[in-house]
């Protein structure tokens, strides 16, 4: 590019990037070519905040350098305390003031994996760093255009991808990634995205150990019952399970990533495996999303499941009558029903016998379903040691098939 053409487009960007009368309450000018954004996040819900993952923070601060090209960083405010993480990608960064580090959003450059400025790793300022850096490089420069395409992405945070940002067709509590793709690209992100629950929910982090650990007991092959685990032999599985602390002792560690790390690279990637793979959003059940006829039993909710599924239940869910049932499981079938959904099994999948034929049984007598829950030895760590699975399930009516007959009716949970 000539310089007379480069001084015209540095000189246009100055221009476009003066704080407009719009955003003089959510803008200000912080230095020489840079700029501050303020996006509150007070409107969000507690069950919300739990699972964005944004704890307290109370906005989002984001930092725009108006060079050519562009750079930035963001940050939730208040920032959480935890530690600094260094990139691994030093060559797409360039210091600014305060002792912040900006991404430099250029066709030369890729979307951020890893957290770069000061401060600790988010999920949310990972899925929305990688959605500023694609809009800096395709779209027009302005901060109303930057500070309008954030607000909307914030909104719809939990129903984008966190990869590549595409709405995954659902609507979830939690965003996940929408092709097996993504789901690759985020394994390269920082453990504090992948392992949040760690930190946030260690009991949901204990019972997927549980059930890995369980299905791994069972006599049927790793590849039946935990598709896509890191580790394919047996006893090494059970093995590694075993010797990985008790949940509890990361939630005193200052480095996430070092504790992990430490544990070696067959306890990382199984870690990040069990966390992210369901693609769902799985919670301690607490206050009113409780049962309170069944106290001291330990209670989870499955807040949003894989988006696929979740679609192909809210189509069914139109205009239907639903109700809650029981189904009594045990604790090695539970990750591939937390992954595929309740799914017709037959063979050696198959637990118990079929009176009325193939299908998934169900009652609404919670009693009733817990004398198909076998109980199973838990890893030596965990808290879920001769546990049982009761699920309570949101059963609906499939449509009428007029061209497929059928001598009962069918449903979908």
């Amino acid at each position: 590019m000539p310089k007379a053409d480069r001084l015209s487009r540095r000189m246009d960007m100055s221009y476009q990037y003066c704080i407009p009368v719009s955003l003089v309450d959510v803008a200000e000018k912080i230095g020489d070519e840079e700029f501050e954004l303020f996006f509150p996040l007070t409107h969000l819900k507690e069950f919300q905040r739990a699972a964005l993952v944004v704890g307290g923070a109370r906005g989002l601060l984001v930092r725009i350098r108006s060079t050519n090209p562009p750079e930035f960083c963001m940050h939730l405010h208040p920032e959480p305390h935890s530690p600094t993480v260094a990139s691994h990608a030093a060559a797409g960064l360039s210091a600014g003031t305060g002792g912040h580090r900006y991404w430099r959003a250029s066709n030369s450059n890729s979307e951020p994996d890893n957290h770069f400025c000061s401060g600790g790793p988010k999920r949310a300022t990972y899925q929305l760093s990688r959605a500023l850096f694609r809009h800096l490089v395709n779209a027009p420069i302005s901060l109303e255009a930057v500070h309008r395409m954030l607000a909307s992405e914030i909104d719809k945070l939990a129903h984008s991808c966190m990869v590549c940002g595409k709405d995954v067709g659902a609507r979830l509590w939690r965003p996940t990634t929408c092709t097996k793709i993504c789901s690759v690209t985020l394994r390269r992100s920082n453990l504090e995205v992948r392992l949040i629950d760690l930190h946030n929910d260690p009991a949901v982090v204990d019972l997927l150990l549980a059930m890995v650990h369980a299905a791994a007991s069972t006599s049927l092959d790793i590849c039946t019952l935990l598709p896509g685990c890191p580790i394919t032999n047996k006893a090494r599985l059970i093995q590694t399970l075993d010797n990985t602390p008790a949940v509890s002792t990361f939630q005193s560690v200052h480095d996430l990533t070092a504790s992990v790390k430490r544990l070696g690279s067959q306890t990382e990637a199984l870690l990040s495996w069990i966390c992210t793979s369901y693609r769902g959003f799985l919670a301690c059940a607490t206050g009113s999303l409780k049962i309170p006829s069944m106290p001291g039993v330990h209670q989870f909710v499955l807040a949003n499941t894989a988006p696929e599924l979740e679609r192909r239940f809210a189509v069914q869910l139109q205009g239907q009558q639903s109700r809650v049932v029981f189904h009594g499981t045990s604790l090695g079938r539970l990750y591939i029903i937390l992954r595929n959904g309740l799914r017709i099994r037959r063979g050696s999948l198959q637990v118990h016998g079929a009176v009325y034929g193939g299908g998934i049984y169900t009652t609404e007598d919670p009693a009733a379903a817990m004398g198909f829950a076998a109980a199973c030895v838990g890893r030596p760590t965990s808290t879920f040691h001769g546990v049982r699975v009761l699920l309570m399930l949101l059963l609906v009516p499939c449509p009428p098939q007029p061209r497929r007959r059928s001598r009962s009716q069918e449903y979908y949970v």
